[in-house]
């Protein structure tokens, strides 16, 4: 499966001939029944036409017709979705010119993509070439042509200026966010966007997700693509959530792992994290291949008014001064009701399989990104 669906979104599986030939299929089958009864239909319809409409147009992949009446096979193109690009390499100046030329196109036969920052619509191909492999967000709109193509060439200078070589390197990036389960999650992503399983990270009461950054670094040599999340009411996530408790955010995490499109994960848990990692896979035992637990460094019961000050008193020595410092700065941000629900979910920890420790050493990195 290379996207999970969700809502009135479809299933994305790249399907393979036992010729070895590949192609992609859409298929609304296991979305809801509304969805298959008013809507599947109508845009398997539409997405058909557009790709008959568009054929021809290099970076578009051709239709292969309809499967049935919630479904339909197109080209496979493989590639790279162009935001993950950002921690394979940067793009040279010709990828941008090209999708231009494929964005002109369309602008000549009237039609106009909306968007064109979802890391899904738009691939970077391993020649380095662009391809349109979503087409859900064009639309057909009565607007001038000029109009058109000065609005989808500003959304091209947007991207190049932040993917283009040249432009802004880096690792991990924290800014990422995503609503799903009713709250804004932020996380960073880094690696191999091909991993079919990728690595999720859940850190400990009153830390962040830049507990991990040293994890996410190494990565990408690893071949692994590894996510790690600030939970709700920590570091740049929201809180939205009446509850801290792992019970209770289980379910959260399941949507925001369907906001990102992935089928299955491996869990990566520190303390607090681990325990919301080990609720997620009662509740979707299918969805999380596995969770690794690493031990937490708040040890003891503690009283609700002294929780905040516990956790900045036994930060762990492993850290880093890059990573104390992000960490205190979001400790100061934290609200008072934050810390409340965090005292009332901070369980006495069990067994762990790993100390948290391992986190700051490149030998215990590679060996959890290897999942021994």
């Amino acid at each position: 499966m290379l996207n999970r669906g969700g809502l009135a979104n479809p299933d994305v599986l790249l399907l393979t001939s036992e010729g070895g030939r590949r192609c992609v299929v859409k298929d609304y089958a296991e979305r809801a029944w509304p969805v298959r009864a008013l809507l599947a239909s109508w845009l398997v319809r539409r997405e058909l036409g557009l790709l008959e409409r568009l054929g021809g147009v290099p970076g578009v992949p051709r239709t292969l017709g309809r499967v049935d009446r919630l479904a339909f096979a197109m080209q496979y193109v493989p590639g790279v979705p162009l935001q993950r690009r950002s921690y394979t390499g940067r793009l040279d100046e010709d990828f941008f010119d090209r999708l231009q030329v494929i964005l002109d196109e369309l602008a000549a036969r009237g039609l106009f993509h909306t968007d064109l920052r979802s890391p899904t619509n738009v691939i970077a191909t391993p020649e380095g070439r662009p391809a349109l492999v979503d087409l859900g967000s064009v639309v057909r709109v009565r607007l001038p042509r000029a109009l058109r193509v000065r609005l989808e060439r500003r959304a091209v200078a947007k991207l190049r200026r932040r993917f283009a070589a040249g432009g802004p390197r880096g690792g991990p990036r924290p800014a990422q966010a995503l609503k799903a389960g009713g709250t804004r999650f932020a996380f960073r992503d880094a690696g191999a966007p091909e991993d079919a399983v990728p690595l999720l990270c859940l850190h400990d009461l009153g830390l962040t997700s830049c507990v991990f950054s040293p994890l996410l670094e190494r990565a990408p040599a690893a071949g692994r693509r590894a996510i790690a999340v600030d939970l709700p009411g920590f570091g740049d996530s929201r809180r939205g959530v009446r509850s801290l408790r792992p019970s209770q955010l289980a379910p959260r995490l399941l949507a925001c792992i369907d906001a990102m499109r992935i089928g299955r994960v491996d869990v990566l848990g520190q303390g607090w994290g681990a325990e919301i990692g080990s609720r997620l896979r009662a509740r979707a035992p299918e969805r999380v291949r596995g969770v690794t637990t690493l031990r937490t460094f708040l040890d003891s019961a503690v009283a609700a008014g002294e929780f905040e000050a516990s956790v900045r008193r036994e930060l762990p020595d492993w850290l880093s001064a890059d990573q104390l410092e992000e960490i205190e700065r979001a400790l100061r941000l934290t609200p008072p009701r934050v810390w409340r629900l965090a005292a009332e979910a901070h369980v006495p920890a069990g067994p762990a399989d790993r100390d948290g420790a391992v986190l700051g050493e490149a030998a215990g990195i590679d060996a959890l990104l290897r999942g021994s």
